[in-house]
């Protein structure tokens, strides 16, 4: 039972961090469906046989994971990680480094809503950044659907700024269109594109 098996975040986290050897940016992918497992499907992904199903499933290489993991690479790379957040002083997540070229960083923990992360990237990187407009429209939903594989309602509202209502009801729509389907999650559904990712 995953109430009485789970005793840490620690073997997930180092985990994570074999992964993010193989490659540093694409790691999001692994970490995105580890929490996809602990959350929504309930699985005990501190549980190596767990890690290395969803290791397949994202695609890492399957032999160099399980050679990170036990050569010790991915606990020392998790230890420098613990190191740095002391050093830190961050006692909580989720917590946020962002940074520029000139040096000037924010930290800030804990759940932060989407403008505060606008707000800062804009302080952080004066008229070098500058806002995307995304459309609420048809092509721009399935687009995102497609390529992030299964979201979320929520992720969907955040992103084309729509209220719960609103992405229901679109959503509704296209799959009245069979342009999408559902994947039932924890208490609520995983939307995927109906061509598959």
């Amino acid at each position: 039972d995953r109430q009485h098996e789970f005793h840490c975040t620690w073997p997930a986290t180092i985990d994570f961090k074999g992964a993010a050897l193989q490659d540093p940016l694409e790691v999001t992918v692994y970490l995105r469906r580890l929490r996809e497992a602990a959350v929504s499907e309930r699985l005990l992904i501190q549980r190596r046989d767990v890690q290395l199903q969803l290791a397949r499933e994202t695609g890492l290489d399957h032999e160099r994971f399980v050679l990170d993991l036990d050569s010790g690479a991915a606990e020392a790379a998790f230890q420098r990680d613990l190191r740095e957040c002391r050093e830190k002083h961050v006692t909580g997540f989720p917590s946020f480094q962002i940074s520029n070229r000139q040096g000037e960083e924010f930290m800030f923990f804990g759940f932060q809503p989407y403008p505060k992360f606008v707000e800062l990237f804009g302080r952080l990187a004066g008229s070098e950044l500058t806002a995307r407009e995304i459309t609420a429209d048809n092509a721009n939903i399935l687009d995102f659907i497609s390529r992030h594989d299964k979201v979320t309602w929520h992720e969907i509202g955040e992103v084309f700024s729509l209220n719960k209502s609103d992405v229901n009801g679109r959503l509704a729509q296209r799959e009245a269109k069979n342009l999408i389907t559902r994947q039932k999650a924890g208490n609520g559904w995983f939307w995927l594109s109906a061509e598959g990712p």
